[in-house]
């Protein structure tokens, strides 16, 4: 259409007058969306005060006020509500039993007198998981937090809110994938035979550094030490065998970069080394030359450990 002709409407009889029961619906419907808008972003603020509230001992409390201020919603507004439990959860991550019991009970109780499900929780859940390591796009994907989902997968499983199938399927699919190797350090898959053939291929394939250690470590039970911990660990026994110590000196100048993990470097060095005297003394003797006196100091002040002092003094 060109400007000529778009210019022309306006001397057109046709044109000169729209029809007012057209005006009306028009404004009638528009009116209708503005309200349906306004009612759920009042329902929605309802919500995340309710959630905020939530802790590990009033979820019984919170599920009532959820109850008595929310009362009856539609089917889309309870997927409004899971998707805002979802959001939560990838946020609060250490929370995660708590919003799982909370979204128990609610979801049990909207079943039973609405027969509304969490079909649409676990949708966005198995979208997220298979746009992080399928690499299947989908609308309104969440890209941050693809850790965090995984643990999520893991927990529903535990409480038995998925199948197993979707379970096994989900664990295959991190064993097999290449994205993202070590993603299967914080599935913390249980180790039988099975699994250790799975973890033994993922380290037969060329990984980085902090891929290999993290595979590493569910071989060893090492799963609930820090990364910090398991990468300090593997540097150090690599230094026992090769006496290289420039591996150690990039792992300071890297990660020790505050006072914590400053600490953490010499007390972790002690507990790693099981009080073998001299390899300690090697490796903070390393550590002393790469940090400055001022931070020596100050671990000496803060560790309180003689043992520590006496390798750093």
């Amino acid at each position: 259409m060109n400007i000529e002709l778009l210019l022309s409407f306006q001397n057109h009889s046709d044109l000169q007058n729209l029809d007012n029961s057209l005006l009306f619906t028009n404004n009638k419907n528009n009116l209708i969306k503005i309200k349906k808008m306004k009612h759920q972003m009042t329902i929605l603020n309802k919500m995340h005060l309710i959630l905020n509230k939530l802790s590990e001992n009033n979820i019984n409390n919170i599920v009532s006020e959820f109850i008595d201020t929310i009362n009856y919603i539609t089917f889309e507004e309870y997927n409004i509500f899971l998707k805002n439990v979802y959001l939560k959860i990838l946020s609060e991550i250490n929370f995660i039993t708590i919003y799982l019991k909370f979204l128990e009970l609610v979801n049990y109780l909207y079943y039973k007198i609405f027969n509304y499900n969490l079909d649409y929780f676990i949708h966005i859940i198995k979208n997220k998981f298979n746009y992080d390591y399928l690499d299947i796009t989908y609308e309104d994907i969440i890209e941050d937090n693809r850790i965090n989902n995984i643990i999520l997968i893991k927990n529903l499983y535990e409480f038995n809110m998925i199948i197993e199938e979707a379970y096994i399927s989900c664990e295959n699919i991190l064993f097999t994938q290449i994205k993202f190797p070590s993603d299967i350090y914080y599935w913390k898959p249980e180790i039988n035979d099975q699994t250790i053939i799975k973890i033994n291929n993922m380290l037969s394939n060329e990984l980085c550094f902090r891929d290999k250690i993290l595979i590493e470590s569910l071989l060893t039970n090492d799963t609930d030490k820090s990364i910090f911990y398991l990468e300090l660990k593997y540097i150090i026994n690599e230094y026992i065998n090769s006496n290289d110590k420039q591996n150690i000196i990039n792992f300071i100048i890297t990660n020790c970069n505050d006072s914590i993990t400053k600490n953490n470097f010499c007390i972790y060095t002690c507990k790693i080394l099981d009080d073998e005297n001299e390899k300690i003394n090697k490796i903070l003797s390393i550590f002393k030359k790469n940090i400055s006196k001022y931070d020596i100091l100050n671990i000496i002040k803060t560790i309180k450990n003689p043992n520590i002092i006496n390798y750093l003094s």
